[in-house]
Order: C-alpha cells, then sequence, then structure tokens
C-alpha cells in the first residue's frame, strides 16, 4: 500500500497548474487551497484518497 504522501504527489502531478519543471508547486497548492478553488475537488474522486480526508 502506497503512504498517502505518494498517493498526493501523484494526483498534484497530474494537474498542470501544481508543477513546473517537474517540481510541486507547494505554494500554489497552498493558495488553492485558502482560495477554496473548486477544481482541486478532483483530488478527493480518488477513493482511496477520499477515505483518508473523509473517513
Amino acid at each position: 500500500m502506497k503512504s498517502i504522501l505518494e498517493e498526493l504527489k501523484k494526483l498534484f502531478q497530474k494537474d498542470e497548474r501544481l508543477v513546473s519543471e517537474g517540481e510541486i508547486l507547494k505554494n500554489k497548492i497552498i493558495e488553492l487551497a485558502l482560495k477554496m478553488d473548486k477544481d482541486k475537488n478532483n483530488f478527493f474522486s480518488d477513493r482511496q484518497m477520499s477515505s483518508w480526508f473523509f473517513d
């Protein structure tokens, strides 16, 4: 079983707004979370990720 950190990294890398030159933009993730960006909900459509956060 993969760790939550590994799964988060994999999901964040799918969103081109959150990656630059192969690196995850942590500040951008924080900015979108604070703005309650509606597209971040795509990360929680993953069944395992959803269970870690909402169960």
